[in-house]
């Protein structure tokens, strides 16, 4: 075991959120580790979608350029009721941010933020590394770090696996949780979830297709769950179908790396199926598929943790909470208090705030993530909401690419109100 080190920040997790709220940090001066499990940020991975005020935010720290640069623009929403359009939100009714959504792969995102981070002094970014214990204390959190590394065992046909090379402590004054949904920051606090809705599966496909794609997303609201489309760019899009069964073990979490990587000999198949479901499913849609990249089956929870965090030890993103995919809204969120997040700590360690910082970080993230999930709050119907507006409330709650008063602002086109 290697002797311990010392950093003020360890952020748990090198996806956007963790890398957001290390850059925060790096750029107010404060010292900060990251680590990440991964041998390194994802290839490919699902699609994000970055809202207005996400759009702004990365444009304040730099990145704007290159966002718009490698992003596929978004500026209305489409909906559909029963093969019919139902109706349509444009996204440039928000309160604050840019007056459009940008779609990229994750893995493009986490790139720009990489380059970013490493740009930054004292900072640490350790691939390859996982957090094995935390064990918060009155004035630090003690953790052991484990470094892993690839060892091959077999002897005619060698099979390969990831084992610990060797390991060392961290002492740190505080830690970020930024580690996804079966987070070990959160589940060493012992910080349990809040009940939510039942689990939602979707079969997912990523093509291309001609002709040229347009710029607005697809919603199609249906009795028992939904589809929605997102164009990637010009000849490549995504279409997500909700499955109406239960949850089964082969239906992965959400990850950053892909689901399912085609191979040659079912394209063929899956270009027939994906066909089937649009005749089904969505047969206004026109464009034709024409080899598909990418499918699988992707399960997402609809929950929020019971606390944000715990003394020295805070949560940011999917750790804390998760949502139905559509409007992209968990990940935006996370973003936002990665930011956040990044602010307090760095004041707090300044001694320009106290530890009312962290449960005002707590008290604020934690009653709008209510309200996103219709625990207490959220859209409610207007007096000239339609009659489909209202049917189908909890699905466009979660459909809309916005979070917050953002949210708000967009569904006033659908004749419904915020309240948090």
């Amino acid at each position: 075991m290697r002797k311990y080190e010392q950093t003020d920040v360890l952020v748990v997790g090198a996806g956007p959120c963790g890398m957001l709220t290390a850059i925060v940090l790096a750029r107010e001066g404060v010292p900060v580790m990251v680590v990440d499990q991964e041998w390194r940020r994802a290839a490919r991975s699902y699609a994000c979608a970055l809202h207005g005020r996400s759009l702004q935010l990365l444009a304040d720290l730099g990145l704007g350029g290159e966002l718009e640069a490698r992003g596929w623009r978004v500026n209305q929403q489409l909906f559909f009721v029963r093969n019919q359009k139902a109706g349509e939100v444009s996204l440039d009714r928000v309160g604050a941010g840019f007056s459009h959504v940008l779609v990229m792969p994750q893995s493009e995102l986490e790139g720009l933020l990489e380059q970013a981070l490493r740009q930054q002094p004292n900072v640490q970014l350790l691939w390859n590394h996982r957090l094995a214990s935390l064990l918060p204390e009155t004035t630090e959190v003690l953790s052991t770090i484990e470094k892993l590394a690839e060892s091959a065992t077999g002897y005619i046909v060698p099979t390969w696996d990831w084992v610990v090379k060797e390991s060392f402590h961290n002492h740190a004054t505080y830690v970020v949780g930024a580690d996804g949904q079966h987070s070990y920051v959160r589940r060493a606090m012992g910080i349990e979830w809040l009940a939510g809705a039942a689990p939602e599966i979707y079969e997912v496909f990523e093509f291309s297709f001609t002709p040229e794609a347009g710029h607005e997303a697809l919603v199609v609201l249906e009795e028992h769950g939904l589809s929605y489309y997102w164009p990637l760019g010009p000849d490549r899009g995504r279409w997500a179908f909700s499955k109406n069964q239960p949850m089964e073990d082969e239906y992965q979490p959400k990850l950053r790396d892909p689901v399912q990587v085609v191979h040659r000999g079912s394209k063929d198949e899956l270009v027939s199926r994906l066909n089937e479901l649009l005749k089904q499913r969505a047969p206004f849609f026109k464009a034709l598929p024409e080899e598909v990249i990418w499918h699988g089956h992707v399960r997402f929870e609809r929950r929020v943790a019971k606390r944000f965090g715990l003394d020295r030890c805070w949560l940011v993103g999917d750790a804390a909470h998760q949502t139905g995919p559509a409007g992209m809204q968990s990940m935006n969120a996370g973003l936002l208090e990665a930011h956040d997040l990044g602010l307090r700590l760095a004041r707090f360690l300044r001694q320009q705030g106290g530890l009312e910082l962290f449960e005002e970080y707590h008290q604020k993230h934690q009653r709008a993530w209510q309200a996103l999930l219709g625990l207490n709050g959220g859209l409610q119907p207007g007096p000239n909401a339609a009659a489909w507006v209202k049917q189908h409330l909890p699905a466009l709650q979660s459909s809309l690419p916005a979070t917050g008063e953002d949210l708000g602002h967009l569904a006033t086109q659908l004749g419904l109100v915020w309240r948090e």
